[in-house]
């Protein structure tokens, strides 16, 4: 059973085929937007389990429609690549969402925004039939390749490893821009093909520089910073939504209980096209906290199980919530999917949100990918699907 209401609010509807398919990769997708969720415990733990099975396996999915980037642009300047992508999934998505939503273009320009970058607010969202059908296409087509630019974004501004490529380069040949270098990549790219030159082969990692995670952990500190203020600013939140509001964005799990305005859009938009891959580094770089653990034999998907238990204690306690809620909440949490049928109300709970998505979401990727990843050789082992070499002749994007 599936819930569906105005304002992600409890009730009960029958759910036609298109709603099904559109829950489904909303879901999947984890934009998870809110307008159907599951109304019932029973609802819920399939969700919970079919997710966890599903996630990493979608997301291969996601990247192999997502070579039409590559395909379409394979001789187009990365920077102008990037430019030409945003737009035309934004653009093409509002246009969509115009026509079939009767939004005006703010509006339309927001949802497109919310759909391929996964955030889900809900305030937005598709409520007719052919809005739902454009959505899911929209995200089949594009989250993928967003990913790819908030990516190249974040890399411009902070390189978090040695295969960051910004605009300009690629992993074979560290051809760095004027961007590049301006925010201090030369040196690194320099001692790299310097150690090439000399017939050396370079194995420097900027991931592994104190330098360079110092750096990554006060731009971000700026980032979250300036996007809490413009919240204060911009929407007269108090401090502890507007933190929670910029977390959630950030992590793109967007339960959708705390929303801006179209005065705090900008803010908005700002924070996802050019803090996602910034951010995205930093929930890695915390994700290193798992790796002493691992060292001694404990394997990724039983501290995800534990983190998952932690929060859903601390949920229980400060939202008075039912174990299963919690649980059900923390599961929401760490994948991002956020539908916002259940969401913090207490400042304590808010926060304890931004620090579980902080530590968890990385982690959480990992395990769903790792899950994936068994799926498809399974598949291929049984000779129900080909292999990636079989199909492509080289590794997936």
């Amino acid at each position: 059973t599936m819930g569906q209401a105005e304002s992600k609010s409890e009730c009960r509807r029958a759910v036609s085929p298109l709603d099904a398919l559109y829950f489904t990769v909303i879901t999947f997708s984890t934009a998870g937007f809110g307008d159907l969720a599951p109304s019932s415990d029973a609802s819920r733990l399939w969700v919970c389990l079919s997710s966890l099975l599903a996630l990493g396996a979608f997301s291969t999915l996601l990247d192999v429609i997502g070579g039409w980037r590559v395909r379409l642009l394979r001789n187009v300047p990365q920077a102008l690549e990037a430019v030409l992508v945003l737009g035309a999934e934004i653009g093409g998505g509002a246009l969509v969402f115009s026509h079939f939503e009767n939004l005006d273009t703010r509006d339309a320009v927001m949802l497109s925004l919310e759909t391929v970058s996964t955030v889900g607010y809900g305030q937005l969202r598709p409520r007719t039939d052919e809005g739902k059908v454009a959505a899911v296409a929209l995200v089949l087509l594009s989250v993928s390749t967003f990913g790819w630019v908030t990516s190249c974004i974040g890399d411009a501004i902070h390189p978090d490893s040695d295969t960051s490529i910004g605009f300009g380069g690629d992993e074979d040949v560290w051809d760095l821009s004027i961007l590049d270098r301006i925010l201090g990549r030369g040196r690194f790219a320099a001692q790299g093909k310097g150690a090439a030159h000399n017939g050396h082969k370079a194995t420097f990692s900027l991931s592994a520089s104190t330098e360079n995670k110092a750096w990554l952990l006060a731009k971000v500190a700026v980032l979250v910073a300036g996007g809490t203020a413009g919240a204060v600013w911009t929407e007269g939140f108090p401090q502890v939504d507007a933190l929670y509001w910029t977390i959630m964005t950030l992590t793109t799990v967007g339960y959708g209980d705390v929303t801006v305005s179209s005065s705090g859009r900008c803010v908005q938009g700002v924070l996802i096209v050019c803090g996602l891959g910034l951010f995205s580094s930093f929930t890695d770089l915390v994700a290193d906290w798992r790796l002493p653990l691992e060292r001694r034999g404990a394997p990724p998907w039983l501290l995800l199980l534990l983190l998952l238990f932690m929060q859903a204690g601390a949920y229980a306690v400060v939202e008075d919530l039912a174990p299963h809620e919690g649980l059900y909440l923390a599961f929401c949490t760490v994948t991002t999917i956020g539908y916002g049928d259940l969401h913090p109300r207490s400042d304590a709970g808010k926060l304890a949100a931004c620090l579980g998505a902080m530590l968890s979401v990385s982690l959480a990727g990992l395990v769903s990918s790792a899950i994936g990843d068994f799926i498809q050789d399974s598949l291929c082992a049984a000779g129900r699907v080909p292999s990636e070499k079989q199909a492509t002749g080289k590794k997936l994007l």
